[in-house]
């Protein structure tokens, strides 16, 4: 069984990946789209405080469908901006087995978004819905689909370790930004954000 589902979906990357291919010599268009992720919790509490550093002019969300609560937070500063849902990749105590089927799924779905929104910047500040938009984000680009610039700021709390998203993402996204000094490595950068 869980070779059959293995088999289909290496099937369904080749058919993406023919598509793919096909449109490589397509140049990427100007954007000047900013996406930014929300997370749950204190997430988007850090979003909020990173967007009024950053200023953005038109700005659009991408949320877990499940979390209204940052969407509806969000909303009240930014109530002209575009809000997207997206499927979880990993719901909360969801075993890592089926989270690979979710992941997936969640990537597929991501694929649409940053194909669609063709953003020129994508920063997210840790939370797991952004491993796979990320991830689609840096693949769309490399294939000349879009030209978008991605930053991962790691999570105000993580001050010893890189959160599970953060060790993901490290390899394939543009700008790396830890809080925290103990956490800085190379190819990192340590900014402040946050008084301390």
């Amino acid at each position: 069984m869980l070779h059959q589902c293995f088999n289909i979906v290496l099937g369904l990357l080749l058919i993406i990946q023919i598509f793919l291919l096909i449109r490589l010599c397509a140049r990427p268009q100007k954007s000047k789209t900013e996406l930014f992720i929300l997370g749950s919790g204190g997430h988007t509490r850090e979003m909020l405080h990173i967007l009024s550093l950053v200023k953005p002019t038109d700005p659009i969300f991408v949320h877990a469908d499940s979390d209204i609560l940052s969407k509806d937070l969000t909303s009240k500063i930014y109530q002209e901006s575009k809000f997207i849902p997206i499927v979880r990749a990993r719901q909360v105590k969801q075993s890592y087995f089926t989270s690979i089927f979710s992941t997936v799924h969640a990537l597929f779905k991501s694929f649409k978004i940053i194909y669609d929104t063709k953003p020129s910047l994508l920063i997210s500040n840790g939370p797991g819905t952004a491993l796979p938009l990320m991830l689609s984000a840096w693949i769309l680009t490399k294939l000349n689909f879009i030209n978008c610039k991605t930053v991962f700021v790691e999570s105000y709390c993580r001050i010893q370790h890189l959160s599970l998203t953060g060790k993901l993402c490290k390899f394939f996204v543009n700008e790396f930004v830890v809080n925290w000094e103990g956490i800085h490595k190379k190819g990192m950068k340590y900014i402040e954000l946050y008084p301390k």
